[in-house]
């Protein structure tokens, strides 16, 4: 047999959407829905190939120059001179030579669903630019110890569905419709890729013919979807007046089951079964990529798989998104040591409270476990401005000693004026910077870097404008050519984030791929909020390759790093007691939510060994979303709050699994409950949901020392007396007159220096206290507030 091809990339129409999604990818795979390419003498990789003397092939990367220069397709085959010569050579009339051609090769493409490997040509390169190659080698397949940068050819990426959804061209289409003539946008296409195997369908948004239900799930994702960002920004519904629920179990199924409908539709979803069923063990990666803004924006992560009762992205699925680009992914070597972070902190709103030293200290506490379990080392940039960004990745850079990851942990905002997405930095006179897309990926994208993982809001965001795609912080970096970027798709809370990335980190440290680290941080985030959540499904995962490797697989897992994994290993001690736990009438557990107090351990040790009725005792808790409250009231500071009462609704459970009998939880956050804004401390008084909230927003309160400890210990004291107090059916604890250096004595003003303050009961809530609780716990609390008597400012 002879093989006549032509590596084509067509123009036209839906040819055109074709290539602009990188289908140059596509028709380098087997395929003849166009015009046959490396499929011809590929068809079947396990039979016998062409030989390489009797390959002709036209077209970037080919052996053969059309005689009139112009590109050959499967209309002009037989018009070309070159043709000919070929076809009398292959029928042995004519001896004219034939420079061989590689079965094996790869043509080149534009590597949209590939990334840039060896004898190929970079994006934006014109097709003149391609020379004729005779011989090329086919790569080492992903994983393999032979290079870093290698990637599975598409024709055996026999893990990997590829799904990319078209967007119509910029002309419209005229139509005649009633009797009048109007001007109307082709359907969206949508184009799946599976081993050498591809579907193109129609990929209806509204109820259109035959395809009557596409526009009923479409309704509900959107709806559903502006319900979830009200929710989470506490902005109360137009009709009802009211902050609408997150979606509970069945709800969210029934989302999930729209969104996964719409997905795989027709002969989609066929293929998507297929690849289910081929899986054996394995996981299947799934790559969305979307042309279309408005739809891109829709929270896919979220798909539910109603025949398998199961969420895709949390199941034997790696469920990642990719973006447009003709930037190939920086080819970078897999790191065998310990994971190099860059963490960048950058809240100028915070800058004015603490120090540089105690913000760096708070950071370092977020990463401790893995630090110790050897497995990170970090580099912690605080008070981020762009300059110091840029100065510390170009020294990195330079010396060739590389950062792997850039954690940002800040703020992000959409410019809905401009479309674009923004990170803020702090500037040099210590306010606000937006930072724009452009600067971003001049900073970070070159530089060697794996993954960018933004701890920002509305960092995932992008245009829902045809003329502003990969707008977004995320989608603009990926563009630029990271081979990774974590981002958000909704706002979402410090304490959630942390606990994704640390999983997330510890995952890739061991040798995970980005896709299976990124499954694994989703299971982690959904247990440790104990209950039904959203949480585990905010997090965006933009990869060109689920199967990248950031670290080499450890042969064997170091002990450390097992045994203080995040979830699994024993807990913090909080220090030395002076009695049995069984002889303590009280457990407490507190939970620095932000990881404000970095000495908290110290705090909880000491405040254990000055009494023997209460026991205190660290714990994490991950709070969940929808706790937000918008402000409807002149008296609010800020616009958005955390409800106080929305919090311990969701919490109610936690001291129960966290074997406590109280549940103290400490917030940077602005606080506030049905009645007043700017809380400093709250209880519910009620037996059935035992959790106290503390939120420090806007106080100078010391994060080290002495006096750090007296306030811990002043509002622990007032929250936990009172909670018992009034839940045991007793009176109202909080006083707004009397002695100020009283606990129940209600702070209005918000004075840090009262809270500060040595503080004991008055006489009057004194006799309160002894007439319903234990003389023995009220001398503790007095031991309490007397632990850190000698703090000074």
């Amino acid at each position: 047999y002879s093989a006549l091809t032509s590596n084509f990339h067509p123009t036209g129409t839906i040819l055109a959407r074709l290539l602009d999604a990188g289908a140059d990818a596509f028709f380098a795979g087997a395929n003849d829905l166009v015009v046959p390419a490396e499929g011809s003498w590929l068809a079947d990789a396990a039979g016998s190939l062409i030989p390489a003397e009797r390959i002709g092939c036209f077209g970037p990367g080919g052996n053969l120059t059309a005689a009139n220069g112009q590109p050959i397709h499967h209309l002009n085959y037989f018009n070309d001179e070159a043709t000919v010569r070929f076809l009398l050579h292959s029928l042995g009339i004519a001896q004219e030579p034939v420079t061989p051609l590689a079965p094996e090769t790869s043509l080149p493409s534009r590597h949209f669903f590939r990334r840039a490997r060896g004898g190929s040509r970079s994006a934006g390169e014109g097709e003149a630019s391609f020379e004729p190659t005779a011989v090329r080698k086919v790569p080492a397949a992903a994983g393999s110890e032979a290079g870093r940068g290698a990637e599975p050819d598409l024709v055996n990426a026999e893990d990997t569905l590829h799904l990319t959804i078209l967007g119509s061209p910029d002309e419209e289409i005229a139509s005649e419709e009633g009797g009048r003539q109007r001007s109307r946008r082709p359907m969206p296409m949508i184009l799946a890729i599976y081993g050498s195997a591809r579907v193109l369908e129609k990929f209806p948004t509204r109820n259109s013919g035959g395809l009557a239900r596409s526009g009923t799930h479409f309704q509900q994702i959107i709806r559903r979807h502006i319900s979830i960002s009200r929710s989470l920004q506490g902005i109360p519904d137009k009709s009802s007046g009211m902050v609408p629920e997150l979606p509970d179990g069945d709800e969210l199924q029934q989302f999930g089951g729209h969104l996964f409908e719409a997905l795989f539709v027709g002969s989609v979803r066929r293929l998507y079964d297929v690849a289910r069923s081929q899986q054996r063990g394995r996981a299947l990666n799934i790559i969305l990529t979307c042309t279309v803004p408005w739809i891109a924006t829709l929270p896919w992560e979220f798909a539910f798989d109603p025949s398998r009762r199961k969420f895709l992205a949390t199941e034997e699925v790696h469920f990642v998104r990719n973006v447009l680009t003709s930037v190939p992914a920086q080819i970078i070597e897999r790191r065998a040591g310990a994971l190099q972070i860059l963490v960048v902190a950058a809240l100028p709103q915070r800058s004015t409270f603490l120090d540089l030293e105690e913000e760096e200290a708070r950071i370092r506490l977020g990463f401790k476990s893995l630090v110790d379990a050897g497995l990170v080392q970090i580099e912690v940039l605080v008070d981020a401005t762009p300059s110091r960004l840029h100065d510390w990745i170009q020294a990195r850079d330079i010396s060739g000693h590389r950062y792997d990851v850039v954690h940002f942990s800040g703020h992000g905002e959409f410019d809905a004026e401009g479309e674009e997405g923004k990170l803020i930095f702090v500037n040099s006179y210590g306010g606000a910077q937006e930072v724009d897309v452009r600067t971003l990926r001049e900073i970070l994208c070159g530089r060697g870097i794996h993954l960018v993982f933004l701890n920002a809001c509305d960092s995932g965001r992008g245009s829902r404008s045809r003329s502003r795609r990969n707008s977004g912080v995320a989608q603009a970096l990926v563009e630029g050519g990271l081979p990774a970027v974590v981002a958000n798709q909704y706002e979402v809370l410090d304490s959630a984030a942390i606990s994704f990335s640390e999983r997330f980190y510890w995952s890739l440290a061991l040798g995970a791929t980005l896709g299976a680290a990124a499954r694994e941080a989703r299971i982690a985030l959904n247990y440790q909020i104990h209950g039904e959540s959203i949480d585990w499904a905010i997090p965006v995962l933009y990869a060109r390759d689920p199967e990248f490797r950031l670290c080499q697989p450890l042969a064997q897992p170091r002990r450390a790093a097992v045994g203080a994994m995040p979830g699994i290993g024993p807990e913090a001690a909080a220090g030395p007691r002076r009695g049995a736990a069984k002889t303590r009438r009280l457990r407490v557990g507190i939970a620095d939510i932000d990881l404000q107090f970095t000495e908290l351990e110290g705090i909880l040790a000491r405040l254990n060994s000055v009494q023997d009725e209460i026991e205190f005792k660290r714990v994490d808790v991950v709070v969940p979303l929808g706790v937000w409250q918008l402000a409807g009231d002149t008296d609010a500071r800020v616009t958005h709050y955390l409800h106080a009462e929305r919090i311990v609704e969701k919490l109610k459970r936690h001291p129960s699994a966290l074997g406590v009998d109280l549940l103290a939880c400490i917030t940077t956050h602005p606080l506030r409950d049905d009645n007043i804004y700017n809380l400093y401390g709250w209880w519910s008084g009620e037996k059935e949901r035992p959790v106290l909230l503390f939120s420090t927003w806007n106080l100078a309160i010391p994060t080290l020392g002495e006096l750090s400890g007296r306030v811990i210990a002043n509002e622990l004291v007032a929250g936990i007396a009172a909670q018992l107090l009034e839940s045991g059916g007793g009176q109202r604890a909080i006083h707004k007159q009397g002695a100020k250096s009283c606990p129940f004595y209600f702070n209005q003003e918000r004075d840090a220096a009262q809270l500060s303050q040595p503080l004991r009961f008055d006489a009057g809530c004194r006799e309160k206290l002894l007439g319903q609780l234990p003389a023995a716990l009220v001398d503790a609390f007095d031991s309490l507030l007397g632990a850190f008597a000698n703090g000074t400012d």
